[in-house]
């Protein structure tokens, strides 16, 4: 229904917020939960960084987290076009 959806939703973004800086930067996080499933914040903050850094090893990419700005971080960032 409306309501846990919306929970869902003010979960999800707030884990984000919450972990931004540790997620990879260079992509667009688009979240598509299970039906039925009812994560808690817990276990979204847990599994937001997980997730990440297991898709960017998958596409090989070596990405600083988001965290992380200013000339010397884009000093020893390796590139890798896509």
């Amino acid at each position: 229904d409306a309501v846990a959806r919306n929970r869902l939703k003010r979960l999800l973004r707030e884990a984000f917020r919450l972990t931004r800086q540790d997620l990879p930067s260079g992509f667009d996080w688009v979240c598509s939960p299970r039906v039925g499933v009812q994560p808690t914040l817990v276990e979204l903050l847990d599994a937001l960084p997980r997730l990440a850094s297991s898709l960017s090893r998958k596409f090989h990419v070596d990405l600083e987290p988001t965290g992380e700005s200013g000339a010397q971080a884009d000093a020893t960032k390796p590139t890798r076009e896509l």
